[in-house]
């Protein structure tokens, strides 16, 4: 006897249960829509950068033989322009500047610790079974790490190679903290730089002037006078630029659109997902039941 199967057969089988496929089809649809108003909106408040230029005259002239002797001595004569976005993004990545927002009892709380968002209000709620804000402490013991990698998740760089500007991003339930956020991140990073950058010249130049006073050869004298100018130079811009480690391209913003989650996707992959599956189902029960 026969038992084989073609797609006739099977096409005409699934027609045959048309009923509780659009029953399926409906079901599909409502978890579907379900999910996606649970899934709470979510923000992104970016800032557009590009690195501060070398404004450092004294390094454009300086001899290769007094650059040689600067890197000997662990000074940097000529500062990349490109290094400080790099070092800017790597602060912002790094786990003592999370620490440090971590500890703060403002910012915590709304990053890791929020229940919901009131779009009415604009106040964002806290889970009080995570954090007390009266007495500002955790309830929950916090896995430090793994909100870091939260906290990496939600805050994203894209660099334009050809440019060197870079966009950076934050992800949150409010648009308002989404953007004071990422505001605030960026000065303390950029001001963290600029302080180390003062500490760093500072000793350079002590270094560099009990250097000058150990010589008696007049080149020598002038070559490191020439590094203590530069020195002072690179203390004097990182001390009168408002930013340190990056010119604005684009301020931040408070966005009002969502970005995500797309709830047409989810109505569409998700219905299509349930019902697929379910015709897999049906199809191989009725290919099992047709054979035995």
């Amino acid at each position: 006897m026969d038992k084989s199967i073609n797609i006739f057969e099977i096409s005409n089988f699934l027609f045959s249960k048309w009923k509780s496929l659009s029953l399926v089809i409906i079901i599909a649809v409502v978890i579907s829509l379900t999910y996606g108003f649970l899934k709470p909106n979510i923000y992104r408040a970016s800032i557009v950068i590009a690195p501060i230029e070398n404004q450092n005259t004294v390094s454009r002239f300086m001899p290769s033989n007094l650059s040689g002797f600067a890197s000997f001595a662990g000074i940097n004569a000529s500062e990349s322009e490109v290094s400080k976005s790099i070092m800017l993004e790597a602060t912002l990545r790094s786990r003592s500047f999370f620490q440090n927002i971590f500890e703060n009892p403002y910012f915590a709380p709304r990053l890791f610790a929020y229940k919901t968002y009131n779009s009415t209000s604009k106040e964002i709620v806290i889970d009080s079974s995570i954090f007390n804000t009266d007495s500002a402490e955790w309830l929950e013991k916090p896995n430090v790490e793994i909100y870091h990698e939260n906290f990496l998740d939600d805050l994203t760089f894209n660099h334009n190679l050809r440019t060197g500007i870079i966009t950076i991003s934050y992800d949150h339930v409010s648009p308002y903290f989404a953007a004071e956020f990422l505001q605030h991140a960026i000065l303390v990073a950029d001001s963290k730089l600029r302080a180390e950058k003062l500490i760093t010249t500072e000793s350079n130049i002590s270094f560099l002037n009990k250097q000058l006073n150990m010589y008696e050869n007049v080149e020598t004298k002038e070559a490191i006078s020439l590094l203590i100018q530069s020195e002072i130079e690179q203390k004097m811009l990182a001390e009168i630029n408002e930013n340190y480690s990056f010119k604005v391209i684009d301020e931040i913003y408070v966005p009002e659109s969502k970005t995500y989650p797309s709830r047409a996707l989810i109505l569409i992959v998700g219905t299509f997902l349930i019902t697929f599956i379910y015709i897999i189902f049906m199809t191989i029960n009725f290919i099992y039941n047709h054979r035995k």
